[in-house]
């Protein structure tokens, strides 16, 4: 796996401002989708989401988690309340969805001179 380039951690430290961007997913125990401009984003998990967030770039999430002892899947999961840092080299579809209820994630996307 590649390393994450030095401005994927510079834009994660950066500052809000006029151009940081924000995109919200609505998310249900069904895959569902968003397409991402590619950038370094903060993802934003409520923490009254009622169970993880499973995530999968280009690939339905449905497969996610893999069952005990199964081979490996790409994908993450995020908890509620957490707050990561993702970074996309490429504009992707980003599959999520939420292991039970409903939830929306917040994506919020970096800007830097």
């Amino acid at each position: 796996m590649p390393a994450l380039p030095t401005e994927a951690f510079t834009q994660s430290s950066a500052p809000y401002s006029s151009r940081t961007t924000l995109r919200t997913l609505d998310l249900t125990t069904a895959d569902t989708s968003i397409a991402l401009a590619a950038g370094t984003y903060e993802v934003i998990v409520p923490s009254t989401a009622a169970g993880n967030v499973y995530v999968r770039h280009g690939a339905t999430s449905a497969a996610l988690p893999p069952s005990t002892g199964a081979d490996e899947v790409s994908g993450y999961v995020l908890t509620p309340g957490s707050v990561s840092v993702i970074h996309l080299d490429d504009a992707t579809t980003l599959h999520a969805r939420v292991a039970s209820g409903t939830t929306t994630v917040s994506f919020v996307r970096k800007a830097v001179a």
